[in-house]
């Protein structure tokens, strides 16, 4: 079983990579810090999936290969990034883990929303650009929407947790076969 997951875990790390890769592509070209997040549906299906401290391990080896890939090892994309993902992290993980009974949707709406507001802080600290706060309502509403997708993203693959799992997150309501 740790074979498994350590596999699963390396799989899930490379989906995150490729999708952020795919993002950095697109640029949408609608200002500092909007993109889809694509690659944090993959995070919070993997906290869905795994506990929380690997889900943070997947999550730092993300931002740090992110960085080096994709940012030149550039310290302030890699603060932006861990801050961002550090606190998303954290606010999913406490809907998922503490809250309970929350579906996939909230809980990237409010990972979407605190990867913003973890950017944006750091974003002050590094540049000491007060204006930037005026961009926070904006990347609240976009995170909050981006995170909604995301969640729907998590919803749709619920059926690829295992089945234990499914259960204990109360995804599976009546009895079914082991094998669903």
């Amino acid at each position: 079983m740790k074979t498994k997951n350590l596999a699963l875990a390396g799989l899930f790390i490379a989906i995150m990579l490729i999708l952020g890769y795919i993002e950095k592509l697109m640029n949408l070209g609608l200002g500092f810090g909007i993109k889809l997040g694509l690659s944090n549906s993959v995070l919070l299906l993997c906290l869905y999936w795994f506990s929380f401290p690997m889900t943070l391990v997947l999550m730092l080896a993300k931002v740090l290969l992110t960085s080096l890939l994709f940012g030149g090892a550039n310290p302030t994309a890699f603060s932006l990034s861990f801050a961002g993902g550090a606190l998303s992290l954290i606010g999913m993980a406490l809907m998922v883990n503490v809250v309970k009974d929350v579906s996939p949707i909230t809980a990237g709406v409010v990972g979407g929303v605190l990867h913003n507001i973890g950017q944006m802080a750091v974003a002050v600290l590094v540049w000491n650009y007060p204006l930037i706060f005026f961009q926070i309502a904006l990347l609240v509403v976009v995170g909050g929407f981006m995170g909604g997708i995301t969640g729907s993203i998590v919803l749709r693959m619920k059926h690829l947790l295992p089945y234990e799992r499914r259960k204990q997150l109360g995804f599976i309501t009546k009895p079914d076969a082991p094998g669903t």
